[in-house]
């Protein structure tokens, strides 16, 4: 998602919504991980 949305393929919003309906579906994301794919996310919206 970070990929997609870094190229543009995928709006921020998008890959957001995408990786939290992955992790309402079960897969598991620690903690910090989700953190930093977060913070990520939002430096990419800037």
């Amino acid at each position: 998602m970070l990929k997609l949305a870094s190229e543009g393929t995928l709006s921020v919003d998008d890959a957001r919504t995408v990786i939290d309906a992955m992790i309402d579906e079960g897969r598991y994301c620690a903690p910090d991980v989700y953190a930093k794919i977060i913070q990520k996310l939002d430096s990419l919206a800037d």
